[in-house]
């Protein structure tokens, strides 16, 4: 007679089993955080796929590391401290907040909480380690989220909010991190509650779509509003999903819940500040458009319209065309190139060119600039640009530089004209004194000498304003590449016999080829090697050094004395037209012409000039120029 065994416990035991396992294997691959199994001699034997995007290494990848192999090395030894603290049992969970090396060698902060796995005798297995990426939060210096001691299972270390509900929806269970964000102090209220009861009226449809995508075995995705327990306003991220018996019906649902409210109050902020935006550029009258380089599609803001005299689109899009039938037909070609270049390069530009709206003869003077934001890939995606209209501005600068030519040919015709009454009341003066001096008294030698000193300082002082007003007498000339060493031998033999009379000694580094005018180079070097020669102590003959440093697209030239030094107070005002440090009567003659005359050539081909000094010890002057860049 066959005998019967009632395993009826036996199977409700291996079904709770398969439950708890089906649950936990949910909860592992659902969690948004990343879920480590390591066994006690620190290797990785299971992550799931969210630890995977953290580290950058495939999961086949990780179970063949340990898991100090991610830790930063900088912070291995304070982490080992902690596991053999927490491996000795010192301590019922590891909580610790360090540095990965993610494979492509970028680093990640984690907050990493863990908890030994122990047999029926309690001896421990392996530790499950919860790994939440930081990174973010470290870089903003948001709030650090409460370290707490984590007490129950896997679900209780998630920072989010984890709920588990029956087949019906009613609350089963709530981890500690989601009793916190929903600022529940007393669990017993709303355990049993129907969840949708928890979420106020006019989300509860979202509750209910959800639930009942649930019930169709789908996972559910959503945002909702729902306060917390004290009524704190929170939007959250929600993610549901079905946990499922061995029998294959849905006997839980678990629903993964993350504070997004300060998200949202950002993407606002960025909204209002984009309005902000918009009104800015409507009262200064700038365009603001964007081109999908990989879509194609063009899109223009109703300022950009008003510049080009076209009537707004609904949606604002137009197409290329509208662009390129505005533009001149002569400046279309160079615009396109420098559009291809900006993209290709992935850099922004800034560019200028014509337009003629429709109906209308005269063109319009535009300025554009834009920039390239690329995708994942780096490859560009799209181009932004404002657009103003700068008739205006050309039309004065026009005007302005016709006034300044006409300025400059007065002051050259009227430098020209004194020069001759100036040379004849040199020579008679001088010519009087050599007929008539015997019978003059000792004060009216003085007076007639004052006049011949007044007459050639006037000369000179003429003819340095008439070298002021000759620096942009060569606009129109290209600046060609040019031998700075040729140049400065030619000043060298100028000064040849100052340098003899002084004693002086001029060494210099390799000179290079600049993009500058050759008068205006040798303009630079004859006065402030003539200064470095005129303003040198009594007792000590002149050492000048001549140094060069290329800095990006300039050469840098510093000449450098062991003269009498400028005092700090005055260092900021010696490159003003006709500024002197000394009286004229002194024995450091000149027009305090020079200097000025230095600095309009320097920013005449957008460099600077500059000087560092010692009061009785030295003085250097440094001055850039733009160098010749190999194509």
């Amino acid at each position: 007679m066959p005998l019967g065994y009632d395993i009826t416990d036996r199977k409700r035991a291996e079904e709770a089993l398969l439950y708890s396992e089906q649950l936990h294997r949910v909860s592992f691959e659902l969690a948004p955080t990343g879920m480590v199994y390591v066994s006690l001699d620190g290797n990785i034997t299971m992550v799931n796929e969210r630890m995977c995007q953290i580290t950058g290494y495939s999961a086949d990848e990780l179970v063949q590391m340990r898991v100090g192999d991610l830790i930063h090395p900088a912070d291995r030894e304070h982490d080992a401290e902690l596991v053999d603290s927490f491996l000795r049992g010192d301590t019922s969970s590891y909580e610790n907040e360090k540095r990965y090396l993610r494979k492509d060698g970028s680093i990640r902060w984690v907050a990493v909480v863990a908890r030994m796995v122990t047999d029926a005798q309690s001896r421990p297995i392996h530790s499950v380690s919860v790994v939440q990426d930081v990174t973010d939060r470290k870089a903003t210096h948001q709030q650090l989220l409460a370290s707490e001691e984590f007490n129950r299972t896997v679900l209780e270390s998630s920072p989010d909010c984890v709920k588990v509900l029956d087949a019906s929806g009613r609350l089963l269970m709530m981890n500690g991190p989601g009793l916190c964000a929903m600022e529940i102090d007393d669990p017993a209220l709303f355990l049993g509650k129907s969840w949708w009861s928890l979420w106020p009226e006019k989300s509860r449809p979202q509750i209910e779509a959800a639930l009942d995508r649930i019930l169709h075995g789908e996972v559910a995705h959503f945002e909702g509003f729902c306060p917390t327990a004290k009524g704190t306003p929170k939007l959250w991220d929600v993610g549901v999903a079905p946990v499922r018996s061995a029998n294959g019906a849905i006997e839980r649902i678990v629903a993964v819940s993350r504070d997004v409210t300060e998200r949202k109050l950002n993407e606002v902020a960025l909204a209002q500040s984009e309005a902000r935006i918009r009104l800015a550029t409507e009262a200064t009258g700038v365009g603001i458009w964007e081109w999908n380089v990989i879509t194609g599609k063009v899109r223009w803001d109703t300022q950009m319209f008003r510049i080009y005299g076209i009537d707004p689109t609904n949606d604002g899009l137009v197409g290329y065309s509208t662009w390129t039938g505005a533009v001149l037909p002569e400046d279309l070609p160079r615009q396109e190139e420098i559009l291809q270049k900006t993209m290709r390069g992935v850099e922004n530009s800034c560019r200028e060119f014509r337009i003629r709206r429709p109906n209308e003869r005269e063109y319009r003077h535009i300025q554009s600039v834009e920039t390239v934001l690329t995708n994942a890939y780096g490859q560009a995606e799209w181009l932004l640009g404002t657009n103003l209209d700068i008739t205006e501005r050309k039309q004065s600068d026009q005007d302005l530089r016709r006034a300044n030519l006409d300025l400059e040919q007065f002051a050259f015709t009227a430098s020209h004209d004194l020069q001759e009454p100036l040379r004849n009341m040199a020579i008679y003066s001088q010519l009087f004194e050599e007929c008539y001096g015997h019978n003059l008294e000792e004060e009216g030698k003085q007076m007639l000498g004052f006049i011949v000193e007044g007459a050639h300082r006037m000369g000179s002082l003429v003819t340095d304003i008439l070298a002021y007003t000759q620096l942009t007498s060569l606009d129109h000339e290209p600046a060609m590449p040019l031998d700075v060493g040729r140049v400065f031998g030619n000043v060298l033999k100028g000064l040849q016999r100052t340098l003899e009379e002084s004693h002086a000694t001029i060494t210099y580094d390799l000179l290079p080829t600049v993009l500058v005018k050759e008068i205006h180079l040798q303009q630079l070097f004859q006065n402030l090697l003539g200064n470095a020669l005129k303003y040198c102590k009594d007792n000590e003959p002149p050492q000048i050094h001549v140094s060069t440093l290329q800095q990006d697209k300039f050469w840098r030239f510093s000449i450098k004395d062991n003269g009498i030094g400028i005092a700090p107070e005055y260092q900021d005002q010696i490159f003003g037209i006709f500024k002197r440090l000394h009286d004229k009567g002194s024995k450091y003659s000149g027009t305090g012409i020079g200097l000025a005359i230095c600095q309009k050539i320097v920013e005449r081909y957008g460099g600077r000039i500059w000087v560092e000094s010692k009061l009785g010890q030295s003085t250097t002057f440094h001055f850039t120029v733009p160098a010749v860049l190999e194509e």
